[in-house]
């Protein structure tokens, strides 16, 4: 009598199928990580004009008990402008069949 090993086993037989499919991979867009989404209003232009501040500097002058008003700091903007691109892709589906004679015996 011979012993069934796995190895002797036919290649259908040694496969396992998980019930889980896996998750499609993606690019990994790092310069969208930070990203904030705004939209544009209607009839407004093609540029978005956003503002930020440059940070202050850091306070060296202790405030404690004297009375003394330490010097101003100037509040500095930045303007930045953006121009939103459009982006897309399309995906091309026929619906021909193919047809193969699947009947070995004919084949």
């Amino acid at each position: 009598m011979a012993f069934v090993t796995p190895s002797s086993l036919p290649s259908p037989v040694q496969q396992a199928f998980d019930n889980k499919i896996l998750s499609t991979p993606v690019a990994n867009y790092i310069h969208s990580a930070c990203a904030v989404e705004k939209v544009l209003p209607k009839n407004a232009g093609p540029i978005l004009r956003m503002r930020r501040y440059d940070p202050l500097a850091a306070a060296v002058v202790p405030l404690g008990d004297s009375g003394v008003t330490p010097p101003p700091q100037l509040l500095t903007a930045v303007n930045i402008d953006a121009r939103p691109q459009l982006y897309g892709t399309w995906i091309g589906i026929t619906e021909s069949v193919t047809l193969t004679n699947a009947d070995p015996v004919n084949a």
